[in-house]
């Protein structure tokens, strides 16, 4: 480190180690355990799950006394109890394919496309996979990151050619847009279930989503709502993000503007330094 750095020879570990943005060894334990953590939270086989939120006491401080340490450690950026114990994504048996069929037949070419193109296309995908009574979603997340501020979310909605919902939240944890735009999913299918609408195209940029709800996964939110309300038929649409598509334009700025409140349940995320 010291030649990389041009340090003198007396340079101490610590300075040289903060120059090159490398974490101390108590860090990287620190680490460790939040990783650990997490995984226990999000598995419901592990012998370990019940215990997680409990206080767990060992006069060796062996055992689980780690997960104590852990979870002093992740309350000094969010509430233990904010984290999501168990799967974030579950298998979904849809034989009919009433909530999984996904439409991905556009890419993120139509960036490159003139003026209105992209549009059109997607506008073509919806009356392709919609009928009359559908409502047609726009959703999309939003994360300020220089500097450091929010994630937010926003969904636009509309049927019959006229704006039927328009929604937005935010929170002052820095996550990814994918994480935010799976909670405007989740509004999304809130909504449908407390204003009794039974089916929908929803739109959005998130092809990693899509890939995963191809493959017969839900997100555990969703499968709960979908059973909760009266949701007979989902149809998804890969929507390129930035190409000039209205609906998707709406929802992104939504996102953008969303103000900080409410409550936001994280899931086990990939913890990294």
């Amino acid at each position: 480190m010291t030649v990389i750095l041009g340090c003198t020879r007396d340079t101490s570990t610590a300075p040289m180690r903060y120059l090159l943005d490398l974490p101390t060894m108590s860090v990287r334990y620190k680490l460790a355990q939040v990783k650990a953590f997490l995984r226990v939270s999000a598995d419901t086989k592990h012998p370990l799950h019940d215990k997680v939120g409990r206080q767990v006491q060992s006069r060796l401080k062996r055992g689980t006394e780690w997960m104590n340490q852990a979870a002093t450690t992740i309350s000094e950026c969010c509430e233990v109890e904010d984290i999501r114990k168990g799967c974030e994504w579950i298998p979904f048996e849809d034989s009919e394919a009433k909530f999984t069929t996904v439409e991905m037949s556009l890419g993120r070419e139509c960036r490159e496309w003139p003026e209105g193109e992209a549009d059109a296309a997607v506008e073509a995908l919806i009356d392709k996979l919609s009928d009359p009574d559908d409502v047609t979603v726009f959703t999309d997340g939003s994360v300020q990151r220089d500097p450091p501020t929010k994630s937010g979310w926003g969904l636009f909605a509309r049927k019959d050619g006229i704006t039927a919902k328009e929604n937005s939240g935010a929170t002052s944890i820095v996550t990814s847009s994918m994480v935010m735009e799976v909670k405007a999913i989740t509004e999304t299918l809130r909504w449908m279930t407390e204003v009794h609408l039974t089916k929908a195209v929803i739109a959005t940029d998130s092809m990693s989503r899509l890939q995963t709800i191809d493959k017969k996964m839900l997100y555990t939110d969703w499968i709960d709502l979908i059973y909760a309300g009266h949701i007979e038929k989902l149809n998804w649409i890969f929507c390129p993000g930035h190409s000039g598509v209205i609906g998707n334009e709406r929802a992104d700025t939504l996102a953008g503007q969303a103000q900080i409140d409410g409550e936001f349940t994280l899931d086990p995320p990939h913890c990294t330094c």
